[in-house]
């Protein structure tokens, strides 16, 4: 029984080490290709360019989910394995077509044993939205306020959006915030939800818009800052968008305010998404300077030596940069807490 054991474990660890190696040549590829487009030696036009890239990222992902089954689900696929027996017939490469198989069952909603790769609970979702839309004081008979524009929109074209998505778990909002104040957790708190009109939501989740601190954090103030360049953005009176929108301040019903470490962790997150496809350092004029300046004196948000290394793996910093980014000091070890949680957290934001 502990050959079969060790056995079993040999061959999930081997493809664990495979996995890693791949992701982390795709990671490599992309990293390259991205710097020398940005540095004008690729002659490809962007229409041959993009969907390349994209197709990596895909795979990025794909292998991302794979290495995070398996190393939280390494005991039950080893069991599983174990009880079938498959590498006594067929040999190492069945065995590992056949772990694919295995890991690819708890990718999907039926059989997700995390957040990360389970369906959301439609109830749930529905309960937060009206939690936030109150505690907003959003609602005005079919009509619901955008506190981005500070306009009302007809009710079916206003979202409550996440701050810290969904998918991220709550297990790791823990780690990374400690014990929630709301008794629905972190992520399902109103103080993580912001009405907003449908299109700033799905450029808030694009890592298009961030919000960040407005003046005085005892008034309670945000702006809005585009990341896209605002003079690519038509002019719109109904719905603001680029300049118009650029440098606005939200405007509130009443003394509600979401979290501002939440907040500042979507900032993080979006800026190091951008980093990804931008020249090396481009992060600096966002965190260093720019509209990281505002986030600077409030002190420190939540668990640093995870957004380290998330730094170093979503954004492609440098570990010297990635210390900088989340104010860490860079010799500091990783713990395997950190690394489960930011290969989670990770993952909920690959795309």
């Amino acid at each position: 029984m502990q050959k079969d054991r060790d056995t079993a474990e040999s061959f999930i660890e081997a493809l664990l080490q495979a996995k890693e190696k791949e992701l982390a040549a795709s990671e490599k590829a992309v990293a390259v290709l991205n710097r020398e487009r940005l540095a004008g030696n690729l002659f490809v036009t962007r229409e041959t360019f993009q969907p390349e890239i994209e197709k990596l990222e895909r795979q990025i992902t794909a292998l991302r989910g794979d290495t995070i089954v398996i190393r939280t689900s390494r005991h039950e696929l080893g069991g599983r394995l174990m009880d079938d027996m498959i590498w006594q017939k067929d040999g190492q490469n069945t065995d590992w077509a056949y772990l694919d198989l295995l890991i690819s069952r708890y990718k999907t909603p039926e059989g997700a044993k995390l957040s990360l790769f389970a369906s959301r609970d439609p109830s749930a979702q529905e309960r937060f939205r009206k939690k936030v839309l109150k505690a907003y004081d959003a609602v005005d008979t079919d009509m619901q306020w955008c506190v981005i524009s500070g306009k009302y929109f007809p009710a079916s074209t206003v979202k409550t959006a996440h701050i810290v998505r969904y998918n991220v778990g709550e297990p790791s909002a823990w780690h990374l915030f400690g014990p929630p104040s709301d008794k629905d957790g972190h992520l399902m708190s109103d103080q993580n939800g912001i009405p907003m009109y449908e299109m700033y939501e799905k450029a808030f989740d694009d890592a298009r818009l961030v919000i960040v601190p407005d003046g005085d954090q005892e008034r309670g103030c945000w702006k809005v800052y585009c990341l896209d360049d605002p003079a690519t953005h038509k002019p719109s009176k109904a719905v603001p968008f680029g300049r118009e929108l650029h440098g606005r301040s939200l405007q509130f019903r009443n003394s509600f305010r979401p979290s501002c470490r939440y907040l500042y962790f979507a900032f993080c997150m979006s800026i190091l998404r951008r980093q990804r496809h931008e020249v090396p350092g481009w992060w600096r004029s966002c965190v260093v300077d720019g509209p990281g300046e505002a986030w600077a004196t409030l002190g420190i948000y939540f668990h640093t030596s995870t957004l380290r290394i998330i730094s170093h793996r979503v954004g492609h910093l440098t570990k010297e940069e990635a210390a900088v980014f989340a104010a860490e000091n860079p010799s500091k070890d990783e713990d395997e807490d950190d690394s489960l949680h930011s290969r989670l957290i990770e993952c909920a934001y690959a795309s």
